[in-house]
């Protein structure tokens, strides 16, 4: 279910790419993945270290012909259930 939430996220982002900027797609969809991960992770009670999603959803990232984004970014994310 969260996966296809997720998706439905990043289509409707592909689909205003030009309009918000390449620089706020980029965040957003960072943000969309981050929220992902950390909520597949609480409901499966799993850990991640914070280079560990920052890895992953920097990959994805890339899958969309993005730059990474930098670990400051990341730091504004409540990672307290899920850091190892």
């Amino acid at each position: 279910m969260h996966t296809l939430e997720m998706n439905k996220k990043v289509r409707f982002l592909q689909e205003i790419r030009h309009e918000i900027g390449d620089n706020n797609f980029r965040r957003c969809l960072a943000r969309v993945y981050t929220q992902h991960y950390i909520t597949v992770l609480e409901s499966n009670e799993l850990k991640i270290s914070r280079e560990d999603l920052v890895f992953r959803v920097n990959c994805m990232l890339q899958e969309h012909n993005v730059k990474p984004l930098s670990y400051y970014f990341f730091r504004q994310f409540d990672l307290v259930g899920v850091l190892k």
